[in-house]
């Protein structure tokens, strides 16, 4: 959490212009300004933050839930607000003339070290739904959903608007998360300097392993242990590739190189064997050529 100073620190160096200010300090002091709501066909979702010190609720779980998580273990994010403010917009569809009022709650208010964003938070499915009905207002190009009219707004207070979508996050990512949630919380017990030792060594002999292989015979370390390293960011693994509920192809590395190298197959599984596993560039190299 940012003390005042921080802020107002941020805000300079982004060059921040008053109302921005104004609006993301209402935002912290009073999100969220409306309550989440139940609508019979999506599912509220409380998620407690170490991050934030407080309860975060959010009204999807295929979207913002999901979202929720991953700014909690973002280190680039800072700070996240959910339903942090209303902004009272006139658009204007461009084929018609017609000006649309309308009052929007954005999901969160998300504040990084090069900048602060209001974010909106939607299904796929929903996004291309309203893109059909109010093209004035959601438009997709390329593989990034917009709001021009709204960005060029919320761009002169200094903000950046963003529309994401749940095809963002793969699902894999968020149900690994939805199993560590409770390592996140403010009260859970962080990871043992001796557990953290014995995972180096453990992954400097052999380059990368299975949690069944940790959890099994000559390592012996508890699934509570791998979930303390794993959100402490101890052990490099990629949470979209498999899921924590199966231990026999879950595997973490010796560090995030090692692991890059064995996602472009670069490295082969005999690497995995040898303590003294380098990879020499001049050999590289002469492959190539």
């Amino acid at each position: 959490m940012l003390e005042n100073q921080q802020l107002e620190e941020l805000f300079n160096r982004l060059g921040t212009p008053e109302p921005g200010r104004r609006l993301v300090s209402k935002a912290r002091d009073q999100a969220p300004v409306r309550d989440v709501r139940s609508t019979g066909r999506n599912v509220i979702t409380l998620l407690a933050s170490r991050k934030m010190q407080r309860e975060i609720a959010t009204e999807s779980r295929q979207a913002e839930y999901a979202a929720a998580l991953e700014h909690e273990v973002n280190p680039e994010v800072l700070e996240y607000y959910p339903q942090p403010c209303t902004l009272q917009l006139e658009l204007i569809d461009p084929s018609t003339a017609e000006v649309f009022p309308i009052d929007h709650t954005p999901d969160f208010l998300v504040i990084r070290p090069t900048r602060i964003e209001l974010q909106e938070w939607k299904t796929e499915d929903k996004l291309m739904h309203l893109a059909r009905r109010q093209p004035w207002r959601y438009e997709k190009q390329g593989s990034q959903w917009r709001s021009p009219q709204i960005e060029a707004y919320l761009a002169k207070f200094g903000l950046v608007y963003e529309i994401h979508s749940n095809a963002e996050i793969h699902p894999n990512r968020t149900k690994n998360w939805e199993v560590l949630e409770d390592y996140l919380h403010v009260g859970a017990p962080a990871c043992s300097s001796v557990t953290v030792h014995r995972l180096r060594d453990a992954l400097a002999d052999h380059g990368r392993l299975s949690l069944r292989d940790l959890q099994g015979p000559g390592f012996d370390f508890l699934p509570d242990e791998l979930n303390q390293a794993i959100v402490a960011g101890h052990l490099a693994c990629d949470l979209s590739s498999e899921l924590l509920s199966r231990p026999d192809s879950f595997m973490v590395y010796r560090d995030a190189a090692l692991m890059s190298f064995f996602a472009e197959g670069l490295a082969t599984p005999a690497a995995e064997l040898s303590p003294s596993f380098a990879l020499s560039l001049a050999h590289w190299r002469s492959l190539s050529l």
